[in-house]
């Protein structure tokens, strides 16, 4: 291994490590952002209602639920609240359009 791909490697490790005091663990928030989709999939036995998100939604929904798992790791991080906020207000805007 090159003395350059040493540091590169190194550098993303860096980073990673960072990323995890701020996000949590990565598989952690893997398997509670894959339990929240379930949970936003599930319709009650027996609800007629058909459940249809816009493209936005289901992005702004995606995003947020991951936001909410890395809360689960880390809720004193004040920016996964501010994201939660700013997905949610894009919502708004596109369905006020």
């Amino acid at each position: 291994m090159s003395v350059r791909q040493k540091t590169e490697k190194e550098k993303t490790k860096y980073i990673l490590s960072e990323r995890e005091k701020t996000h949590g663990s990565f598989a952690a928030n893997a398997k509670t952002y894959a339990n929240f989709v379930l949970e936003m999939a599930y319709i009650e036995p027996g609800l007629k209602v058909e459940i249809i998100y816009t493209d936005v939604q289901r992005l702004a929904l995606a995003q947020i639920l991951l936001k909410l798992a890395r809360i689960k790791q880390n809720p004193k991080e004040i920016d996964h609240w501010k994201d939660i906020a700013g997905y949610a207000q894009l919502v708004v805007t596109d369905m006020e359009l």
